[in-house]
């Protein structure tokens, strides 16, 4: 295979992983400035590359963090850290 080839060969795979994902993903971006896309260009450019890495179609909501009432951790919140740990887990694999 010659080197033009392999090339073409990786572009037509990533363009494979693009138009058929295999799982979906809802995620949200919370921020103070969570409707401006280019304030968080960074964390959207990761969420590509995951996207790609995992024939993932993802869905983003953004969410204003103001919106978001504080409360004091409980247990509840604990268990959803335990929880994400362990779904960033598989998708290290």
């Amino acid at each position: 295979m010659s080197l033009v080839e392999h090339v073409l060969d990786n572009w037509r795979d990533l363009l494979h992983r693009l138009h058929n994902p295999e799982t979906e993903i809802s995620i949200a971006v919370v921020g103070k400035y969570a409707e401006h896309k280019d304030a968080y260009k960074s964390i959207y450019e990761a969420i590509d590359h995951v996207r790609i890495e995992h024939h993932a179609q993802i869905r983003i909501g953004r969410i204003q963090s103001e919106a978001v009432k504080r409360e004091r951790p409980t247990d509840r919140n604990l268990l959803f850290s335990t929880r994400t740990s362990a779904y960033q887990g598989r998708m290290a694999h």
